[in-house]
């Protein structure tokens, strides 16, 4: 019995708060995003990579790659695989 009433009284207030919240606001418009990835002797991983970036990052979104004087071809890779995507910057 006492459970009972504690439920009822739970359920009572969970409606008197319910009545009581305003509703929510559209959504803002959200701000810009950077992601930024250094890159050092990562040729192996570079067109994984900026092929998961591609079809991961939405719109607004900027990706900085600094490439850090490596010593393979990942410079090359980088600008390969970016192709003219505006989305991407590389740093040497």
């Amino acid at each position: 019995m006492i459970l009972w009433l504690l439920t009822l009284s739970m359920f009572i207030f969970t409606l008197i708060n319910l009545s009581f919240l305003r509703p929510l606001a559209d959504p803002g418009r959200t701000p810009a995003t950077a992601v930024c990835i250094p890159m050092r002797n990562e040729s192996r991983h570079v067109d994984r990579l900026i092929s998961n970036l591609k079809q991961a990052i939405p719109d607004g979104t900027h990706v900085y790659i600094y490439e850090d004087r490596s010593e393979d071809d990942t410079y090359e890779k980088l600008n390969h695989a970016i192709g003219s995507d505006t989305r991407f910057t590389v740093i040497q």
